[in-house]
C-alpha cells in the first residue's frame, strides 16, 4: 500500500485559532485606511469594496439577492458587500467559534444568519435559494492529500483505500492532467467543495486563494520574480499547514458542471502603483523596515493570489 498523508486543519480552527495575525489575509491588510497597503494602491479602498466593484463587471449583482460566505474571516468582506447592496440576504458559515464571534461583531448592524459548522457537513438544503457563494482565501485550509504515488492512477489494486479511490475518481471524472512527478499532491477539499456547490447549480461562485500556477504579469516582470511549480505546495503557519491551489483543476471541474469562468489574479482589481517606495521595496533583497516588509509582501500577494468567478451558463 502506498504511503500518503492527509493534511487537515479542522482541529486548529475549532480549538486553537484565536487570531488571524499569523496568517493575515488581503482583506485584513486593506482594512486600515491609513495603513501602508492602502497607501500604495491606485484606488485606496477596502478589499470588499474593490472586489464588489470588480465582480459587478463580471456578473449582474442586481440579480443577486441571497449570498453565502464560507469561512468569512473577520467579516470585513461581507460587511462591505452588505453596505453596497441593501437588498442582499446573507449567511455566514464558519468552523471557527472565534471567527464566527468576530463576524457577529463586524456584522451586528445587518440581518445575517450565522452557522457554526463544518462546510462539508452542512445540509445541502441551505443552498436552495443562494445566488452567489463566496470562498475567499479559505480553500487552502481544506483537506489536502499529500505524497500520493503516481501508481495510484495506474493500478486499481489501490482502490481498497477509500481516500485513494476518491483521488482516482477525481482524475478520471474530469480528465485532470496526469502528474509528472512520482508523488503528487491533490487539493482534495477544494475540489470536493467546488463539486458540492456546482451540483447545487448555484448561479454564481467566487473562489480565491494562494495559487501554485500564478505568473508575473508582463508589466511587472522587471520588478519581481515568481517561481510557480504548478503543483500544490505547503505553507507552514502557526499550528497548521495550508496548501496552494492548482486553479486549472478547479476551472476544468467547473466547466464540467456547465460553468463559464473568469480567472485572474488579485492585481486585476487591486492595482499597485509601482514607483517610488514600492519600486524600491521590490528591488530590495531584504526589507529595511517593517513597513517595507508589509508592502513587499502585499504587492507580491497581489500576484500570487488567483480568483475564479464562475457563472452557470444554463441560467
Amino acid at each position: 500500500m502506498t504511503e500518503y498523508s492527509l493534511n487537515k486543519t479542522n482541529g486548529y480552527h475549532k480549538y486553537e485559532l484565536d487570531s488571524l495575525k499569523w496568517e493575515i489575509t488581503l482583506s485584513v491588510m486593506l482594512e486600515d485606511p491609513q495603513g501602508p497597503c492602502r497607501s500604495v494602491i491606485l484606488n485606496s479602498e477596502s478589499f470588499g469594496n474593490l472586489l464588489y466593484d470588480f465582480i459587478c463587471t463580471v456578473i449582474p449583482m442586481d440579480r443577486v439577492r441571497h449570498l453565502i460566505e464560507i469561512g468569512g474571516g473577520y467579516g470585513f468582506l461581507m460587511r462591505d458587500f452588505l453596505k453596497r447592496n441593501k437588498m442582499l440576504d446573507s449567511i455566514m458559515i464558519d468552523l471557527s467559534p472565534f471567527l464566527l464571534d468576530r463576524q457577529r461583531e463586524t456584522l451586528q448592524e445587518f440581518s445575517v444568519k450565522f452557522i457554526l459548522e463544518d462546510f462539508f457537513e452542512v445540509d445541502d438544503s441551505i443552498y436552495s435559494n443562494i445566488d452567489l457563494a463566496i470562498l475567499n482565501e479559505v480553500i487552502g485550509d481544506f483537506p489536502t492529500v499529500c505524497q500520493v504515488s503516481k501508481d495510484v492512477l495506474l493500478d486499481y489494486s489501490y482502490s481498497v483505500d477509500p481516500l485513494l479511490r476518491e483521488v482516482q475518481r477525481i482524475y478520471e471524472s474530469y480528465g485532470i492532467t496526469f502528474p509528472v512527478a512520482e508523488h503528487f499532491t491533490v487539493n482534495l477539499g477544494a475540489i470536493q467543495a467546488l463539486e458540492k456547490l456546482c451540483k447545487r447549480q448555484i448561479p454564481y461562485i467566487y473562489i480565491s486563494e494562494h495559487s501554485c500556477e500564478a505568473r508575473v504579469p508582463e508589466r511587472m516582470m522587471r520588478h519581481m520574480e515568481l517561481r510557480s511549480t504548478g503543483e500544490p505546495e505547503r505553507i507552514s503557519l502557526r499550528g497548521h499547514d495550508e496548501y496552494t491551489i492548482r486553479f486549472s483543476d478547479l476551472e476544468r471541474i467547473a466547466a464540467h458542471f456547465g460553468y463559464t469562468s473568469r480567472r485572474g489574479q488579485y492585481i486585476d482589481f487591486i492595482e499597485p502603483v509601482i514607483e517610488g517606495e514600492v519600486s524600491l521595496v521590490l528591488c530590495l533583497d531584504t526589507s529595511r523596515t517593517a513597513r517595507h516588509e508589509i508592502i513587499g509582501q502585499f504587492v507580491k500577494d497581489l500576484v500570487k493570489y488567483e480568483y475564479l468567478i464562475l457563472s452557470y451558463k444554463y441560467l
